[in-house]
């Protein structure tokens, strides 16, 4: 088991690599594009950035799991977007022998906070305080937050619970 890298994909793409060790290595946000309703959804230029900082950040950390919290699917423009950054990062993931995951947001925030409908001030609290440093960004305090569930349920997979 390797490092693990927790997304939260949008346009601004919160990001975090979980160590062997369950700590967070580094973390922060990708800017991968504007979420506008290109015509006939042309949004190309944000799965390419995305795959990009992927290639980027993957090549320094070698994770071996990569997790995000699963998208919402409202309709439209952001259903498009999000699917396509999903897609972008398996795709990534087939073509390097990466292992995905992903996590509900009720999920995620009942394990950070204990409340499934946490707002983003607590998620952030608890980011800042399992990373050791103050996360202002709720993109990221997310990210970091997937890479550590990821972590523990791989742990929890070793252990055979």
């Amino acid at each position: 088991m390797g490092c693990i890298l927790g997304l939260d994909l949008a346009k601004s793409t919160g990001y975090a690599v979980c160590s062997t060790a369950g700590v967070i290595q580094i973390s922060g946000v990708w800017r991968v594009g504007e979420a506008r309703d290109h015509s006939r959804g042309h949004n190309g230029h944000m799965f390419n950035a995305l795959y990009n900082e992927l290639v980027r950040t993957c090549g320094t950390f070698l994770p071996t799991t990569i997790c995000w919290e699963r998208a919402h699917h409202r309709g439209g423009a952001a259903t498009r977007i999000a699917l396509g950054l999903v897609a972008t990062c398996q795709l990534y993931a087939a073509r390097n022998a990466i292992r995905i995951a992903d996590v509900h947001t009720a999920t995620l925030k009942k394990y950070a906070t204990g409340d499934h409908k946490a707002g983003k001030d607590a998620m952030k609290e608890r980011a800042s305080a399992s990373a050791g440093y103050v996360v202002e960004c709720d993109d990221e305090a997310d990210a970091i937050i997937v890479a550590q569930w990821a972590w523990e349920q791989e742990q929890q997979e070793k252990e055979g619970k």
